[in-house]
């Protein structure tokens, strides 16, 4: 298992590298975002969960919460599950992992309570982070047509249309910016 090195960016101190090459993409569409703003106590267990990130998006009051692992094993999705549940938070949780390239524009896992039922859903993202939808949402805890959460779809999993439409040249920017960072001897990731 990989060691996370804590890293400086932006007068806070992020438990990974990784977390704070978000916070630069974040940075580079201009969007406003806390880094572990609050936990809270999710399920019938009262599980203690702390989201990485708190994002404000500007057309909207509901913020976007937002998940960074390394990898799809690190991800607890039953705990995430309760995080979007009616006593959860108040907005969609992102799920994000290493920076990809900004060509093919990614899609991104989002978990939604919908109706009381946590729900997943791939999506590209806009330059105000806001999420074009591609494909259907399904219930978790049932036959998914997503391979796993932060890696990516399967193979023929559904109707991925459009993308080089939806591709917007400042997100492209934001990703090339974070996957650009640099941390090391002092340096500020800019």
């Amino acid at each position: 298992m990989i060691q996370a090195i804590e890293t400086r960016y932006a007068s806070c101190r992020f438990r990974s590298r990784l977390e704070a090459r978000w916070a630069v993409f974040f940075d580079s569409l201009g969007v406003t975002w806390e880094y572990e703003p609050q936990g809270i106590l999710v399920g019938d267990a009262r599980r203690p969960y702390l989201p990485d990130f708190k994002v404000h998006r500007p057309w909207t009051d509901q913020p976007m919460w937002v998940e960074v692992k390394g990898t799809d094993e690190a991800l607890d999705l039953d705990l995430l599950a309760a995080a979007v549940g009616d006593d959860g938070l108040d907005g969609p949780i992102m799920l994000l992992g290493p920076v990809p390239a900004p060509t093919p524009p990614p899609l991104h896992a989002f978990l939604r309570n919908i109706f009381g039922v946590p729900c997943m859903v791939k999506g590209l993202l806009g330059p105000g982070l806001g999420a074009v939808q591609i494909g259907r949402e399904h219930a978790l805890g049932t036959p998914s047509p997503y391979e796993n959460p932060i890696s990516g779809p399967a193979a023929g999993s559904g109707p991925w249309v459009m993308t080089e439409i939806l591709d917007h040249p400042r997100v492209s920017e934001a990703y090339t910016a974070a996957r650009s960072a640099r941390f090391e001897h002092g340096e500020s990731g800019s």
